[in-house]
């Protein structure tokens, strides 16, 4: 045990033996386990020159395991850089990648277009972290290839922001390509699309959720908050499964389609007023 004395257990958990993490509690623990094997025992004095002799590297890894469940276990965090947030959803991601039962795990999130929509131009962009957003990216495709659940609500660009901003057509258009791209992994994610622009949030499961804030018109989300609390979790996951049941009743294929049939319009349109524009200059 970190950090708890025996006599502060609940009366429920006191019941049960217990070690503290020190060195001679852990050697006690050895000690029961050596006990146990019987005719396969170590003599003693074996026993404890051998535990001696680890004890400073079994120590450090023993810390190690004391800080992931530390930061894991925290009911609120606050990330005040991208890089941090990027970092914890990664973590997040792969502490589900390790757990048993991948299929029975879901990931929801909500935002604009998705980690699904970004291309690797567009990572590279953020040149002080573009690794770790790929990894993000990649990571949740891994997910959903191995049968983990996602559930994406997505607010799609307006027309006027379609024609302003050619990242936004880029996006777009990735996300329709893989939409269309009949892969495994798509069979494993649920879309909702939303009229309205919805938080950005990720929710891991029933272990946390993060949701991101921004201070100006920026690229990304360079504030975080991110929420262990096991009853904030489940207020999260709630509402969030509410929201998308409401808007799946709009048929997904027909958003699909309208989608399409908008960036096509939207592309067209800036097309020709490019032709219009060389007209003019060559006149």
């Amino acid at each position: 045990m970190y950090d708890i004395p025996r006599r502060d257990l609940p009366s429920a958990l006191s019941q049960f033996q217990s070690v503290s993490v020190t060195k001679e509690g852990t050697f006690a623990l050895v000690q029961g386990i050596n006990e146990s094997m019987g005719q396969y025992k170590l003599p003693s004095a074996v026993l404890r020159d051998t535990f001696d002799k680890w004890w400073e590297s079994l120590k450090k890894q023993l810390e190690k395991c004391k800080k992931a469940t530390a930061s894991a276990g925290k009911p609120i965090q606050f990330l005040d850089t991208m890089t941090k947030r990027t970092e914890q959803i990664i973590a997040d991601m792969k502490a589900l990648v390790r757990e048993r039962d991948v299929q029975k795990k879901k990931i929801r999130y909500s935002g604009f277009l998705s980690p699904f929509a970004i291309t690797d131009e567009e990572i590279e962009a953020f040149t002080d972290l573009p690794d770790a957003l790929k990894e993000e990216r990649d990571l949740l495709r891994e997910l959903a290839s191995q049968g983990a659940k996602i559930r994406c609500i997505i607010t799609p660009p307006t027309k006027n922001n379609l024609e302003i901003f050619e990242h936004d057509r880029l996006r777009l258009r990735t996300l329709l390509e893989f939409w269309e791209n009949k892969k495994d992994e798509n069979q494993n994610i649920e879309w909702a699309v939303s009229p309205f622009r919805q938080k950005n949030l990720y929710i891991f499961g029933t272990r946390s959720c993060i949701e991101g804030f921004k201070k100006a018109d920026e690229h990304g989300y360079p504030e975080s908050i991110r929420l262990a609390d096991r009853h904030a979790v489940d207020s999260y996951i709630r509402i969030f499964d509410q929201l998308m049941t409401h808007l799946r009743r709009k048929h997904f294929e027909q958003v699909q389609r309208d989608l399409r049939e908008l960036l096509d319009s939207v592309e067209i349109k800036g097309s020709e007023a490019k032709t219009d524009s060389r007209r003019k200059k060559k006149k």
